[in-house]
């Protein structure tokens, strides 16, 4: 077998009736939370400045800033 890369996806599956804005109301919220930066438009985004810390901590400075400036963002509404 020659693999090549695997790929890890998360998801959420909330049951009817739920939002993940819900699901996340059952408890505290995430440590790397407190870097989420709305803009004008109603898209979510990691400050770039708190990037590596909330999100990539084991990645070296140069890579965690590369994903901080071109990460995409997820609509707020989605919550």
């Amino acid at each position: 077998m020659n693999v090549v890369g695997l790929v890890y996806i998360a998801a959420f599956a909330p049951e009817e009736g739920n939002s993940l804005g819900s699901i996340f109301a059952r408890r505290g919220p995430p440590s790397g939370g407190a870097s989420i930066r709305p803009d004008k438009e109603g898209f979510l985004w990691l400050a770039q400045d708190t990037f590596r810390q909330s999100f990539s901590q084991d990645l070296d400075e140069s890579e965690s800033l590369v994903m901080a400036v071109t990460q995409k963002p997820i609509a707020a509404r989605c919550f």
